[in-house]
């Protein structure tokens, strides 16, 4: 992956990494993920009015959105996605919403898409 398109690439990742983990909190009751993957998408959509964020995952994905100019609509399926797996249903990509055996995706997959291997390690 060129340079370039890997600090997009990894805010993209990390965001449906944020939602996917605040979904998947098998120590927090069903009410209480739902609550908090719907509060996460509902600041996001008030970040991107306001062209910032004060959270810093949501600020990479603004930063991404308008540096790219990218229309995020899409994500809003995945977004219903990741609340639909707070009650468990199935996705259509399968049980997990596309991830592996475990439950949990490499580094740079989820279900909304697949940006190299994550961020680099040094």
């Amino acid at each position: 992956m060129p340079t370039v398109l890997r600090p997009p690439c990894w805010a993209l990742w990390a965001a449906a990494s944020v939602l996917d983990d605040l979904a998947d909190q098998r120590d927090v009751q069903q009410a209480e993920r739902e609550v908090r993957v719907q509060a996460w998408t509902e600041a996001l959509q008030y970040d991107l009015a306001a062209g910032t964020s004060t959270d810093p995952v949501r600020h990479a994905l603004v930063d991404t959105a308008l540096r790219w100019r990218l229309d995020l609509s899409s994500l809003q399926g995945a977004m219903t996605n990741t609340r639909d797996d707070v009650h468990g249903h199935v996705s259509p990509t399968g049980p997990r919403g596309g991830l592996g055996a475990t439950g949990r995706s490499h580094p740079g997959s989820s279900r909304y898409g697949t940006c190299s291997n994550g961020p680099e390690r040094r």
